[in-house]
């Protein structure tokens, strides 16, 4: 399950015209029927406020795909943000991005493990793009088009 998918152009005139957390939010709540927490709202507002400052890069082509908020099959897993788009050989690839509301984060001797504020104390978690890996690991195993390698995941 998808709770938003767009176009880059589509995303930018969501985020220009409407509080794009309000738009997040009824596209979670058509899609699973269910509420969220204000944290969440929250964390909406300024992660996807700043994609969308990052997105104004004209590199990045105007119809891009993207979703937000895809929920993994066979699991409690969802990536936050998605981004998609052809190479220059016109190959099929897809960006996984874990979206934080952290300041800083602090290296542990740990494997895939960082020290972060959260819930008002430093704890051990783990770290984003670990996160994003098991992510990419878990569609190659449940996304046919991952996993017969159509779309090549980065």
């Amino acid at each position: 399950m998808i709770v938003y998918a767009a176009t880059k152009q589509q995303f930018l005139r969501d985020n220009d015209n409407d509080d794009i957390e309000e738009v997040i939010l009824r596209h979670y709540k058509e899609a699973t029927g269910k509420n969220v927490g204000t944290s969440e709202i929250r964390s909406w507002q300024g992660s996807l406020t700043y994609m969308a400052k990052v997105l104004r890069d004209e590199g990045l082509p105007s119809d891009a795909g993207l979703a937000i908020e895809l929920h993994i099959p066979q699991s409690s897993k969802r990536i936050d943000f998605l981004l998609t788009g052809r190479d220059e050989n016109q190959a099929k690839k897809a960006v996984l991005i874990e979206l934080k509301q952290w300041s800083k984060a602090n290296a542990t001797t740990k494997d895939a493990i960082v020290k972060t504020a959260l819930g008002g104390g430093l704890v051990e978690t783990i770290h984003p793009s670990y996160q994003v890996w098991s992510y990419a690991a878990l569609l190659e195993g449940f996304n046919e088009a991952v996993y017969d390698k159509s779309i090549e995941i980065r």
